[in-house]
């Protein structure tokens, strides 16, 4: 419950990405709209995915000895953003390797 994302973020995210991506394929010489928007979509659903993951883990972070809080906010933002970044980049190049290979 305390969770601010779930399928309708995910979903949202990767029609975003879809969209997002079609746009640049219609423009773009090596890539066409229908494989920009299969990578978009990939990356932002990955991407979505590990926020989702990160938003229950500090959720059901337990806190350290003698602290009340769970995590601190920075920390929340930084996992929040870095990390569904992180593991979403490799993914991306990876994806934009087969599509416009």
């Amino acid at each position: 419950d305390d969770v601010p994302h779930g399928l309708l973020g995910v979903v949202a995210a990767t029609a975003a990405g879809a969209a997002a991506s079609a746009a640049v394929g219609v423009g773009a010489t090596q890539l066409t709209p229908a494989r920009g928007a299969l990578l978009g979509a990939v990356v932002a659903a990955v991407a979505a995915l590990v926020a989702v993951g990160v938003g229950f883990m500090v959720a059901t972070a337990e806190p350290e000895p003698g602290r009340r809080d769970r995590l601190s906010p920075a920390y929340h933002a930084c996992l929040g953003v870095a990390l569904p970044l992180a593991l979403a980049a490799p993914v991306g190049y990876l994806v934009a390797l087969s599509v416009a290979g």
